[in-house]
């Protein structure tokens, strides 16, 4: 890596055709709100904090611990500012072994200066220690495009902590910060990756990341940065390295039904879709952020109308 360029592997083209990829909308979904703490409540995110500058993946028959520091990966310019300085650069490296996935998001300095929650939160995060950055980390996974089965084995578009889940390991410089995730490491996740790399061709999907706020000066949260990924046909994902293009070959393992619907028991109730919340879901096309909005006024309404009943009845009383 060079200070133009990063190593993320091969690049795959902008744009909704197969192994393609666009910005998704974070306005879209739901994050903590300023007074999260004491009264629970979410709102729609501000834009995204992180410019999407690419989406790359591959397949390697070896081990890729950090793709920021393998120097036999295809580079990506980097943006260069007038001063010769290059933005913060952020890298989400899936391991799906033997497949990769790698999202780079360049930072929007302007972001720090005009919101201090989010400027708070990111400078902690930085300051963090390999714990705490995996402690904070958070991923929605959003079915856009996909049959009812995928929807179901991959659950709701809720925030989950990727290091309570699966391993997280960091690589930090001056300009870069790199999270690998080893997807491979979780049975659970291998079940429900199994289930998608069987029908990744007719899957569109959006993949958000932000950093949990726990602390007032960190609220409202901001989404970092969104990626909508479309087909992303893994088992095309160019060979990388010695050994990797006989795997291009060997058909995706299947998953047994019985093997997801263990794996379903053991999610979080609130995770998983029933089957008439799945077919909802694929039918309407309801972004996340306005289900959100749409359950909060719900409550809002029945704390109402439950208040003017009981309002109702001591007046009868009185009466």
């Amino acid at each position: 890596m060079s200070g133009s360029k990063v190593h993320l592997g091969p690049p795959f083209e902008r744009g909704d055709s197969k192994n393609g990829w666009l910005p998704a909308d974070a306005t879209e979904f739901p994050v903590r709100g300023k007074n999260y703490l004491k009264d629970k409540k979410k709102t729609a995110s501000q834009p995204s904090a992180f410019r999407l500058a690419g989406v790359h993946g591959f397949t390697a028959a070896q081990k890729i611990p950090f793709v920021t520091a393998s120097p036999y990966l295809a580079s990506m310019e980097r943006t260069v500012r007038s001063n010769g300085s290059v933005p913060f650069l952020f890298v989400m490296h899936f391991d799906i072994s033997p497949q990769h996935l790698v999202l780079a998001f360049e930072l929007d300095e302007a972001v720090l200066s005009q919101d201090s929650a989010f400027a708070n939160v990111w400078k902690h995060f930085l300051e963090g220690d390999d714990a705490y950055k995996s402690e904070r980390i958070k991923l929605i996974t959003s079915m856009v495009e996909a049959s009812w089965v995928v929807r179901r084995a991959v659950g709701k578009p809720v925030p989950a902590l990727l290091g309570n889940k699966l391993p997280c390991t960091w690589r930090q410089t001056d300009s870069v910060l790199e999270c690998t995730c080893d997807v491979s490491a979780s049975m659970m996740a291998r079940v429900i990756l199994g289930v998608v790399r069987g029908a990744c061709r007719d899957i569109v999907c959006d993949l958000i990341l932000l950093i949990e706020s726990r602390q007032t000066d960190e609220l409202p949260e901001r989404i970092i940065g969104g990626a909508r990924v479309f087909r992303m046909d893994m088992p095309t994902f160019p060979p990388v390295g010695d050994g990797s293009s006989e795997l291009l070959s060997q058909p995706p393992e299947e998953v047994p039904e019985e093997h997801v619907e263990e794996m379903l028991q053991q999610r979080d109730p609130d995770e998983v879709y029933t089957e008439g919340e799945v077919e909802e879901s694929a039918e309407n096309g309801e972004s996340p952020a306005k289900k959100e909005e749409g359950k909060e006024e719900e409550k809002a309404r029945g704390g109402s109308d439950k208040k003017g009943a009981e309002k109702g009845a001591k007046q009868k009383q009185k009466d």
